[in-house]
């Protein structure tokens, strides 16, 4: 959609106070305006204009303009919540990243509120480091405290990139040294993984769970498995999508990331749990493992489901996530190479395997211990 063909305030249309601002379009100009006025210490009114070529770019102009200013009379500042709210609204929007991602930002720039009255440019390391410290007092751990300084770090990267501030202090701010660590995965042993795989005999969605147990598939990985991704004949799975969070809820999508996408040869365990599933009619796209609705299985469902079928075994619950970790430890222990679990496992984070010694010289990832 075009911006009105007159210049029309898309920000505060009414009466305007001293010292606040607006964004316009100029038709005749094809521009977009930023103007902030305000009134010296004498009554004066004052203007200060900046374009730009587009609204969000003209939202920036204002904030500098906000910034560079003499202070309004009354002596407002521009708080760092401000910015947060126009970085929230107009800045992650268009970042190159993830829906998933998008959400993070957004559920961790909560934990900001505590800043939101400070003034963007008073913003300094202690302010930071009392709110991580609060966090961790709170008892959020590490690891959240962590991403909750690079959700900051993110938001002041750009008002650092637009000249509104001259540093970047969330990175300099250091985590909380009693903060909590991250609650370790629990590993399934040999003998606990042997009686869960018992437990799943017969089960209606027992290639699902083996699956994670056998292959190390994440969960969003099992859980988007359509029937085309199943080749019975070669014995491999193709595991190229996975559940993705969005703001509708979770779809299929994407994997993790573009190395994530692979083909892995099925345990003759799992092809039988395969061969034992009635497709019927389904087309290639329809999800192997649904829910009882038709739906995606969303991971709370998938937990719940995983616990009952821990207590069958005998053994302690473990989630669905702890079901590929265990897959890691038991393929390990069994001699599997570690160049060959980053594979099965669609692992990108070992630099030195990507960069230099990892090569897929074959098309299908085979532990070769079946």
């Amino acid at each position: 959609m075009h911006p009105p063909s007159t210049v029309a305030e898309v920000a505060d249309r009414g009466k305007r106070r001293p010292g606040e601002g607006s964004v316009s379009y100029e038709a005749a100009r094809g521009r977009w305006r930023a103007m902030l006025s305000w009134r010296d210490d004498e009554g004066r009114l004052h203007r200060a204009t900046k374009s730009a070529p587009s609204r969000s770019e003209a939202e920036m102009e204002l904030a500098k303009l906000r910034l560079a200013c003499p202070a309004p009379a009354d002596g407002e500042e521009v708080a760092f919540g401000a910015w947060l709210d126009h970085w929230l609204a107009t800045v992650l929007p268009g970042l190159r990243v993830s829906e998933r991602t998008k959400a993070d930002y957004e559920r961790h720039a909560r934990a900001l509120a505590p800043l939101a009255a400070t003034p963007l440019c008073s913003l300094g390391v202690r302010d930071v480091e009392a709110l991580l410290a609060d966090l961790a007092a709170k008892g959020y751990s590490r690891t959240t405290c962590r991403l909750v300084r690079a959700t900051l770090s993110r938001v002041l990267g750009d008002a650092e990139r637009t000249d509104l501030v001259t540093r970047n202090v969330a990175h300099a701010a250091r985590l909380p040294a009693d903060a909590a660590a991250p609650k370790e995965r629990r590993t399934l042993s040999h003998e606990e993984a042997a009686l869960l795989e018992q437990a799943l005999s017969g089960e209606r969605d027992e290639a699902l769970w083996l699956s994670m147990l056998l292959l190390g598939l994440r969960p969003g990985e099992a859980a988007a498995l359509a029937w085309g991704d199943v080749d019975l004949e070669a014995g491999v799975l193709h595991v190229v999508q996975a559940r993705r969070w969005t703001p509708r809820g979770y779809e299929v999508g994407a994997t993790k990331t573009r190395r994530s996408a692979r083909v892995v040869r099925m345990p003759p365990r799992l092809a039988a749990a395969f061969c034992a599933l009635e497709r019927g009619g389904a087309p290639d796209d329809a999800l192997v493992f649904p829910s009882r609705s038709g739906r995606l299985l969303e991971p709370s469902s998938m937990n719940q489901r995983l616990a009952r079928l821990c207590a069958r075994a005998g053994v302690d619950r473990v989630t669905s996530y702890e079901l590929r970790h265990s897959a890691a430890s038991l393929l390990s222990d069994a001699g599997v190479p570690i160049e060959t679990l980053a594979d099965l496992l669609g692992h990108t984070s070992t630099q030195m395997l990507e960069a230099v010694y990892r090569h897929r010289v074959r098309k299908v990832v085979d532990p070769g211990i079946w």
